[in-house]
Order: C-alpha cells, then structure tokens, then sequence
C-alpha cells in the first residue's frame, strides 16, 4: 500500500467541495434501519441490530435480506427472492420518506449547507449514489438546487461507490484536479471511492449506525466542524 497516498491532507487551498448525501447531510442511516428493523420483525418475526445493519447492508452493499434468506433466519411465504424482499422494503421506506425529509437533521443539514455557501462562495456538488425520488424532495424542500452547482445521482453513473466514478465526474464538471476539492463523506464504501480519485476526506461521524475505522480520511464529530475546518482553507 502507498502510504504517502492514503494519509488524509488537507489542500492548501480548498476551491470546491463535495458531498455525499444519504448519514452526511442529514440521518438517514438510522431512519433506514428502523425501517428494516420494524418490517422485518413484524413481517418475518426477526429482529437485526444495528451491527447486523451495518455490516451487511453497509460494508457488504445492500446483503442483508439476502443473508437472512441464505441462512434461513427468515422464510418468506410467498416464496420471494431477496430482490423482491427489499423492493418491499424501499416501497415501505418511499411511502414513509416525508418523515426523513422533515426530520430535525434534514432541517439543519440543509440550513447548515445555505450558510456554508452563503459565506464560502465556492462551487458545491452533491455527489451520491441515491437515485432521484431519493434526492429530488430534499433538494426541492430545502430549496437546495440554487446551492449545489452539480448534483450527481446514482442514475448517471455505471459503476457506484466504492468505485470513484461519481467523484471523478464531479472533477470533470468543476475542472479541478483532485488536491483542490475536499469530500465529505460517512461511510466507508464513500470514502474509499473519494480516495480512489485522490481526494481529501473529512468524514462526519454524527449519523453513523455502527462506526468503523476509516483511517484514510478525517473524523469531524458532526458536518458543523467539517464545515468549519473546510473555511479556514478556502481561498
């Protein structure tokens, strides 16, 4: 491993800056797993943790139901595969999304984020792999669209993090190199694909379901210090 390559820095001068949405700018994590966890104990009488969330739909992409399926810890009646498990699972979590979007985090995400642009006056874009119904009334309650000069969804690229096409195409629309632009990221599958592209990485730990190192980037306990260090590097 190179060493030099994956100690986080901070550029001397930060000229645009990306986020990630979904446990950055407000709590969707724990929201997504109490909706896993209540559909999954009344539906199937099973009740995960928030290690168990963490691990297989987190660090192994979106493997839990298909894990409990495998293993036999739930048995659906009606014969449904693992795709089908979760498509359930996100209708249940599209109908529920207003709770999310009104919630006390999304609130100041978004105000958090206005005041930040308002001060820096440098180009933002939101990087995420969420598709658009995910994305579009967060951006449109908080009318955050005037905010973000690019917003890339997980519908735009090929392959998702932690793979760093969303974050070199993120470069390619700012006309940046790498040590200009500082991420800010949550999870672990983020924040390698941020580091993949050669960019800095302050990790917000505020939201996280089950912590777990990420030594290649640098922990802010909340987005408000993340914010506040980025300022005192932009030009």
């Amino acid at each position: 491993m190179d060493t030099l390559k994956n100690t986080p820095v901070l550029p001397e001068t930060v000229r645009a800056v990306c986020f990630d949405l979904d446990g950055t700018l407000f709590d969707s994590e724990n929201f997504y797993f109490e909706i896993y966890h209540d559909w999954l104990r009344d539906k199937y009488g099973k009740e995960i943790t928030k290690d168990d969330f963490a691990y297989y739909e987190t660090v192994l992409d979106d493997m839990l139901v298909a894990h409990l399926l495998e293993s036999g810890q739930i048995i659906d009646d009606e014969g449904k595969d693992a795709v089908a498990v979760r498509a359930d699972i996100q209708n249940e979590s599209l109908r529920r999304f207003d709770e999310l979007i009104k919630s006390e985090s999304a609130q100041k995400g978004a105000a958090l984020i206005h005041s930040f642009h308002d001060r820096v006056g440098i180009p933002l874009v939101l990087a995420t792999c969420s598709e658009p119904p995910h994305v579009d009334p967060f951006l449109d309650e908080y009318d955050l669209r005037e905010v973000f000069s690019e917003v890339l969804t997980g519908d735009m690229v090929t392959h998702k993090k932690p793979d760093p096409e969303v974050y070199l195409m993120a470069l390619e629309h700012l006309g940046l190199g790498p040590d200009e632009v500082i991420v800010v990221e949550d999870s672990a599958r983020g924040i390698a694909a941020a580091r993949a592209a050669d960019m800095t990485v302050l990790r917000q730990t505020a939201y996280l379901v089950s912590p777990e190192p990420a030594p290649e980037a640098i922990e802010m306990p909340d987005l408000a210090s993340a914010l506040e260090l980025i300022e005192e590097h932009v030009a």
